[in-house]
């Protein structure tokens, strides 16, 4: 775990603490164990690469959002595809998560407007879609759907400035897009390596190593 850790700290622009915190805070919220850090390490990195941000910034942004999407039934892997997407459009990222989480308490309120039409469109809530094996494309998909494609209408079914905007990003390429980009961050594998390599290579992090193993031998 402390070696993935480190990995993702070099690879990920950030230090062993915010690594740390960063892992631990998705194994804890999704239950998952120490052995995934491997896993949950390489969809960092992949969404570090396939956004607009850094795994330095996603630890602060992450821990605002990942108690909303667990307790919503997004995974994890969800949750970083839409980071990936909102922070690519040029959304900063610690704005993205608190749009992304203003976006999943409205679609798990009961009563909210978006809820509302969830359940009619689909006779189910937004956590039953998507522990039934949806993706959050998929259930926006169905959204505008409802909308005729009109993606003012879609705008106005939330009622958060803040949901607007991560939903507004996350539809606007349609479903088979966002699947696409889900289904390249859940089979990612090697990222983190590649990224540690990178960075252990460079002249930064060779001239720290020699003065590390000068300061040693003394």
């Amino acid at each position: 775990f402390v070696g993935d850790a480190a990995k993702v700290a070099v690879g990920g622009f950030t230090d062993q603490t915010t690594a740390v915190d960063t892992l631990t805070t998705v194994i804890n919220a999704y239950g998952k164990s120490a052995s995934e850090a491997s896993h949950i390490s390489d969809v960092l990195i992949e969404t570090q690469n396939k956004g607009k941000t850094t795994v330095n910034d996603l630890g602060e942004a992450l821990g605002q959002v990942i108690p909303s999407a667990a307790s919503a039934g997004v995974s994890f892997e969800n949750l970083s595809t839409a980071m990936a997407i909102v922070t690519k459009n040029g959304v900063n990222t610690d704005i993205a998560g608190t749009s992304l989480k203003a976006m999943f308490t409205e679609l798990s309120k009961s009563g909210s407007a978006v809820s509302k039409t969830l359940k009619s469109e689909t006779g189910q809530s937004f956590s039953e879609l998507m522990n039934s094996g949806m993706s959050l494309g998929d259930v926006l998909q169905i959204l505008l759907d409802s909308c005729n494609g009109n993606t003012e209408a879609f705008k106005n079914l939330f009622g958060n400035v803040r949901s607007q905007t991560a939903a507004y990003y996350l539809a606007s390429d349609g479903a088979k897009s966002f699947n696409n980009e889900l289904n390249t961050m859940t089979s990612t594998s090697g990222q983190a390596q590649a990224a540690f390599e990178t960075m252990a290579n460079s002249p930064e992090y060779v001239s720290r190593r020699f003065k590390t193993a000068a300061e040693n031998m003394k």
